[in-house]
């Protein structure tokens, strides 16, 4: 017989558990996982149910198998001789944690967008019976049940969004997708007891629901099936952020921020603008300016970091200062870890791959960057061999493509130095006005650069034709990402016209592989980095009509990144007028200020 429940004492993760280890249950990570260098899901218990006699049917049954277990929890606190209490439909399945659990159910009602009004809410135990309704001017856990959050689409948001002048920032043209059942998490996490922002904060335990929501739906570019045979991987941004969050109170309120501009982004109800102000101040504070202080550990290090690349991707100014603060954290982060020699944990990995990322996209945009980072800074932010080869975790090593960035790691590397020295053109020009030839130095670093580039795809080739188990959707976008990095080193390093045929190849390749993407995968949210990059530089109208169509019918989450399509016709009108300009040329011209950031690939030059 199982013990009674006052006898057990917590599960073990679910790696120990797996592996039948003896788990200590620390937070963030148990020591035999940080050991092992595994993700830690700590909220995983053992079930257990009430022995049947042998040849009776258990009284209730479900799918999941936790009704049998909330029974059995139910009737061992019964008194003797008493009736047990009447078990619950299986529709609201309780996962129990540690310190994180929440239910909610999955829901098939039309889609509800506006200001959460007269919501039933549901007695325990009692789920056909509706008790009060909740107040239409407060947003609690029973408004998350009752409200869909779409996918939300990945149209271009405005680069000049002002939180003190609230303005919607989607264009008119904007595409909802709407959630489908197995987009809609029945789960979440939800912190046991609240931290004390959230628990006086009825909007930010919305807030905190919603981003749970936008981290299950939004961030992740692989679809279910590509890692659904995978056991032991789990989406890192759900494991990884929600954590996160909960012990650091600058990153919770960074969050808060995020959610509501995704809120807003998506319904353009201005209801959280006056949070949305206060929490964007509050999170700005805690990293800008930073002085760093010595007793930091690595856990308030990389939240720190995370805070600065959120505020960069998401915040309402000071984009270039926060992507510099991140980057300077990072760089102490990783000289502290590889001074202790120390493996690092999966939540680092994830946020320098996107903070990697995140700078690549910024010198590659049409914005010309404000602040410029040391050589030093680049080396110490460059991914090694050993990282590359790891390709995140073990799941991965025999893919070509990064589970967070979606294409090959060996391109990280060779963009972030395509990347400086397209700093170095940048501010040769705005100092003399005169695009000089490359210097000596220079000129050898661009054919450093271009080897780089040319080995990356051989090495690349050689996997994929090897032992490569990447989806059709990753090869594909891989290809396009080799295509958009030659194109930017021949066209704006090495002066290439875009009438060139190496160049028409390349814009080619792109616009034929994202074919290979359907629209509604998640995939399709990394396509704006290859697609407007090919976009600059195309001259068939075919190709043109190609992007347009496929810029427009893109997913994933909002950004502040400026009109895509409206820059590109812009760039096309000038170099039609003026065939002979260099990109720097018609660069000044336009006047651009679109700087496109995105999610982790959703990112455009």
């Amino acid at each position: 017989m199982p013990p009674s429940r006052s006898q057990r004492s917590s599960g073990a993760c679910l790696q120990c558990s797996r592996r039948k280890r003896r788990c200590d249950h620390k937070h963030p990570q148990c020591s035999q996982c940080l050991k092992h260098n595994v993700v830690c899901q700590p909220q995983t218990f053992k079930a257990w149910s009430v022995p049947t006699p042998r040849g009776q049917q258990p009284r209730t049954t479900s799918a999941s198998g936790t009704q049998s277990s909330d029974v059995g929890r139910r009737k061992s606190k019964a008194a003797p001789g008493q009736p047990s209490e009447t078990p619950r439909p299986p529709s609201e399945p309780r996962v129990p944690t540690p310190d994180l659990a929440i239910e909610l159910p999955i829901h098939d009602r039309p889609m509800v967008l506006g200001r959460p009004k007269a919501l039933q809410v549901i007695q325990p135990g009692r789920q056909d019976t509706p008790s009060n309704y909740a107040n239409a001017d407060t947003y609690d856990l029973t408004t998350v049940a009752e409200i869909d959050t779409p996918v939300f689409s990945g149209q271009d948001a405005s680069s000049s969004f002002n939180l003190d002048t609230y303005n919607p920032v989607m264009a008119s043209s904007v595409n909802h997708a709407w959630p489908t059942m197995s987009e809609i998490p029945a789960i979440l996490y939800c912190p046991m007891p609240w931290p004390a922002d959230m628990l006086v904060s009825a909007p930010r335990r919305f807030l905190w629901q919603h981003f749970l929501h936008v981290t299950k739906s939004g961030f992740l570019c692989l679809d279910q099936k590509h890692f659904a045979h995978m056991q032991d991987f789990q989406d890192p941004f759900i494991v990884t952020l929600p954590r996160m969050a909960l012990f650091d109170d600058d990153l919770r309120t960074a969050m808060f921020y995020f959610s509501a501009f995704q809120y807003q982004a998506t319904t353009r109800d201005p209801k959280f603008m006056s949070l949305m102000r206060e929490t964007a101040r509050d999170a700005s504070r805690a990293v800008v300016p930073y002085d760093m202080v010595p007793e930091f550990n690595d856990e308030r290090l990389l939240a720190k970091i995370t805070v600065g690349l959120f505020l960069h991707l998401y915040g309402p100014d000071q984009r270039e200062t926060h992507l510099k603060v991140a980057w300077g954290l990072a760089g102490t982060f990783l000289r502290h870890l590889r001074q202790r020699k120390r493996v690092t944990s999966i939540s680092a990995r994830l946020i320098l791959a996107l903070l990697r990322w995140s700078r690549i996209a910024m010198v590659c945009s049409l914005r010309q960057p404000k602040t410029y980072l040391s050589q030093s800074t680049y080396d110490m932010l460059e991914m090694d061999e050993e990282e590359i080869s790891q390709n995140f975790c073990a799941d991965f090593q025999n893919w070509t493509s990064h589970p967070v960035l979606a294409f090959s790691p060996r391109l990280i590397n060779p963009l972030l130095r395509l990347g400086q020295l397209l700093e170095v053109q940048q501010s040769k020009w705005t100092a003399t006005g005169i695009l000089e030839p490359p210097d000596p130095v220079m000129e050898s670093q661009i054919e450093e650069l271009e080897g780089l580039l040319l080995n990356a795809r051989s090495r690349d080739l050689i996997t994929s034709q090897g032992r490569s188990a990447d989806p059709i959707e990753l090869s594909s976008l891989n290809d396009s990402m080799h295509s958009a990095a030659a194109i930017l080193l021949y066209s704006r390093l090495k002066g290439m016209p875009s009438t060139a045929p190496l160049i028409r190849h390349h814009v080619s390749i792109v616009v034929g592989r994202i074919f290979n993407i359907n629209n509604n995968s998640r995939v399709s949210y990394a396509l704006v980095f290859p697609l407007f990059t090919a976009g600059c530089e195309a001259v068939d109208s075919g190709m043109r009509a190609a992007i347009v169509r496929r810029l427009r019918a893109l997913k994933g989450l909002f950004y502040n990144r400026g009109d895509l399509v409206g820059a590109l016709r812009q760039i096309w009108e000038i170099r039609d007028s003026e065939p002979g300009l260099t990109w720097l040329e018609w660069l000044e011209k336009g006047k651009f200020s679109t700087g496109i950031f995105g999610n982790p690939t959703n990112i455009a030059p």
